[in-house]
C-alpha cells in the first residue's frame, strides 16, 4: 500500500489482513463475545477467540498481519486505529510491531507508559508482557482485562471497550 491516508474499517472483508502463528485463533466477523460484543465501527473486526468464544487459545503466540506499507513518499508516518485487549494482566496481551526485512525480524513501534502528546495516545500500558518472551524484546504492549483478580489470574486494566491508539513511526519514513 503506497496511497495514504490509508483507511480500512473492515465492514466490505477482512481487509488484505491474515491471521496467522501458534493457536491462531483470530477470527473476522462480527463479534458476540461475552466481553467484546461491538466492533468499533459498524458491525465487523478482528477478534481473538473466535467470534463468540470466553476466550482465547491457551498457548498461543498468533497475529494478523496487515498489507505491506510503503511509506518512502511520507516523512511522518502516523498510525491510528481502535483497540479492544481483555487478556489476562501482565501475563497475555497484544503488542504492534513492523518489520524491514520481509519478516525476518520485528520491532516495536514505541513503549509502554510513553506520554500522551499529539502525536500519541493511548500506547503500551504494560512494560513487561511475561508470555510474548523472544517475540517482543521489549516486551510492551497492550495488557489486562475488566474482570477481577481469580485465582491466580490478574484482572485489571482492560481497555473496557474500544480506545483510539495512534503513534508516530519516524524510523519507517
Amino acid at each position: 500500500i503506497a496511497q495514504f491516508p490509508y483507511q480500512e474499517d473492515f465492514e466490505a472483508s477482512p481487509g488484505a489482513w491474515t491471521p496467522g502463528g501458534t493457536g491462531n485463533d483470530w477470527a473476522w466477523g462480527a463479534p458476540n463475545k461475552p466481553v467484546i460484543n461491538t466492533a468499533a465501527s459498524g458491525q465487523h473486526c478482528w477478534v481473538t477467540g473466535g467470534l463468540t468464544g470466553a476466550f482465547y487459545a491457551l498457548g498461543a503466540r498468533s497475529y494478523v498481519e496487515s498489507p505491506c506499507f510503503d511509506f518512502t513518499g511520507l516523512p511522518h508516518p502516523l498510525v491510528q486505529f481502535n483497540i479492544w485487549w481483555e487478556s489476562e494482566q501482565r501475563f497475555d496481551g497484544a503488542v504492534f510491531q513492523y518489520s524491514l526485512d520481509n519478516g525476518a525480524s520485528w520491532q516495536n513501534i514505541g513503549a509502554a507508559n510513553e506520554a500522551p502528546g499529539c502525536n500519541t495516545q493511548n500506547w503500551f500500558n504494560t512494560p513487561n508482557l511475561n508470555n510474548l518472551g523472544a517475540l517482543a524484546n521489549p516486551s510492551h504492549g497492550w495488557s489486562g482485562n475488566i474482570q477481577a483478580n481469580s485465582g491466580s489470574c490478574l484482572g485489571g486494566k482492560g481497555s473496557g471497550g474500544w480506545v483510539t491508539t495512534r503513534h508516530c513511526m519516524p524510523e519507517l519514513g
